[in-house]
């Protein structure tokens, strides 16, 4: 895990050298003219983002399409994992950030809106689905990435999922609204990555605070010992399957077909038929209208989040 995080700051560095050595002075006036407007428009949109603007905007994310596959792919590790459903769900949430701020800033580098580089790097969604088909597959047969055998399918599979975060960011499409968009200007105009970095993990945290919610009342009111999560052990072949570990690797099978034929998630869209994307982006572009009023919101929703997950440990540790 350690040696990820490395990675990453070590990705993030070369972007910020590359910008560096990039710098020329020598342009026309006309683009540098150009250029200064855009630094202008870009300083503007900064004074009106927050940490907890940015995050209700993530929040919003729920109401578009683009959002909907995520339920299926909480399902399926809370059916693969049975147990520490949120702990699982944070495991997942820090696989899906890192790659999501990694992805943003690349394509702001780039001049590119996130929707647009997703796009025109579509085998990332591709890889991403051929791994998780073959996560799938392993799912089905009771093992993950650390290879537990079958007699040892409750303990947690956390690489795996830290993994499946990873490559389920890879492949989702964002329906990024003008907050994320207004993130990368700040990235790609200013060249302020540390400052777009910090807020597109707030948006991040925002997308996945309805999961979090749906974990933490599955942890508190203990569906756990549900039949159907319970289920039942069933030879198929010569192989012992257990049913939740087959349902659980159907749907992330599921997600990662969709990935490999569409490559990515922009098929969902295709099922808007409410028009939700359009309320989507009316209510992100209301955010910064009402500042002073949307930042307490947000402040209050995240304070809710914090009690929770505060109320989360502490009972863990009363039960440990």
């Amino acid at each position: 895990m350690r040696k990820i995080f490395i990675y990453l700051l070590a990705i993030l560095f070369f972007l910020s050298f590359i910008n560096y050595v990039g710098a020329s002075s020598h342009l026309p006036p006309a683009i540098i003219a150009g250029q200064q407007y855009e630094k202008e428009s870009a300083k503007q949109f900064l004074g009106s983002l927050s940490f907890l603007i940015a995050f209700l905007a993530g929040l919003l994310a729920i109401l578009s399409p683009c959002s909907y596959v995520s339920i299926p792919a909480f399902f399926s590790y809370t059916f693969k994992e049975k147990k520490e459903i949120t702990k699982m769900t944070f495991i997942f949430f820090l696989g899906f950030t890192t790659i999501f701020v990694l992805l943003g800033l690349i394509a702001a580098k780039l001049g590119n809106t996130l929707a647009q580089f997703q796009y025109e790097n579509s085998n990332l969604a591709l890889i991403a689905g051929i791994f998780l088909v073959l996560f799938g597959l392993l799912t089905i047969l009771g093992k993950g990435f650390s290879f537990l055998k079958l007699n040892k399918k409750f303990k947690h599979d956390v690489s795996g999922i830290y993994l499946y975060g990873i490559f389920f960011g890879l492949g989702w499409n964002v329906c990024a609204g003008p907050i994320l968009a207004g993130i990368l200007t700040i990235a790609s105009v200013l060249g302020n990555y540390i400052k777009a970095g910090l807020l597109m993990f707030a948006y991040s945290i925002g997308v996945f605070v309805p999961l979090f919610l749906l974990s933490f009342f599955w942890d508190k009111y203990n569906f756990t010992n549900s039949k159907l999560l319970r289920g039942k052990e069933f030879k198929i072949g010569n192989f012992g399957v257990h049913s939740t570990n087959l349902i659980a690797g159907i749907l992330i099978i599921a997600a990662g077909a969709l990935m490999i034929l569409y490559r990515g998630t922009y098929i969902i869209n295709a099922f808007d038929f409410l028009k939700t994307t359009e309320y989507f982006y009316s209510l992100q572009r209301n955010l910064t209208k009402n500042l002073f009023l949307y930042n307490i919101i947000g402040f209050i929703v995240l304070l809710v989040l914090i009690i929770l997950i505060v109320r989360f440990l502490r009972r863990k540790k009363t039960l440990g």
